[in-house]
């Protein structure tokens, strides 16, 4: 990439370009577990990483929130290169990783308002945004619950509320529907459409 195409992608806004990955490979000793990947995603798009188990596709979501360092090519998340501007990069992005990180001892509702404070929203913002989150996907009720007592898919639905409470414009979503019913899975893959409609950009496996 030369410095002028590297500039054109930093003007974020004015580019519609929301992720783009060049040449990444990531390697563990003589495993090579991503190979010259290459693509781009747009703003307000919902972008899938497919196929099967061990095809890399965790390992390319953890390099591109910045958890795994690549061992070569680019990633530009927003405009901004994850080698150099990470910090910018965690202010854009929400993230629900493959396994759910909850407090158990903690109902849903907290877990949630407890991520929320973590990113300095405001209270009155935050309870408004907890509300409308867990009404979209028919939560409301359960979040009084606390977390020990919630199936494999009801954390993962916490988890990826949590994610969008600080309203990012790039949401990743590792695995979103692990151990959901059939109904919970049809819906919360609506809710996951819905996003698109916001302008979120989803980038999931």
């Amino acid at each position: 990439m030369t410095i002028s195409e590297e500039t054109d992608l930093r003007k974020g806004s004015s580019n519609n370009t929301a992720i783009e990955i060049q040449n990444l490979k990531k390697h563990f000793d003589d495993i090579k577990a991503v190979q010259d990947l290459s693509f781009k995603i747009n703003k307000g798009e919902i972008f899938g990483l497919l196929g099967p188990n061990g095809a890399g596709k965790t390992t390319t979501i953890k390099m591109m929130i910045g958890l795994l360092k690549p061992t070569s090519g680019e990633i530009y998340v927003g405009g901004y290169n994850v080698r150099k501007d990470l910090n910018k990069i965690k202010e854009m992005i929400g993230v629900c990783p493959q396994h759910a990180a909850i407090y158990k001892f903690l109902s849903g509702r907290e877990n949630i308002e407890l991520y929320g404070n973590l990113h300095a929203i405001d209270k009155k913002v935050l309870k408004e945004r907890t509300d409308e989150l867990l009404e979209a996907v028919n939560f409301t009720e359960q979040s009084k619950r606390k977390a020990k007592k919630y199936s494999g898919g009801m954390l993962r639905q916490i988890n990826m509320l949590m994610a969008l409470i600080s309203d990012p414009d790039i949401l990743f979503l590792d695995e979103p529907t692990v151990g959901m019913d059939a109904r919970v899975r049809r819906k919360t893959w609506e809710f996951i459409s819905s996003l698109k409609e916001k302008g979120k950009t989803v980038v999931l496996t």
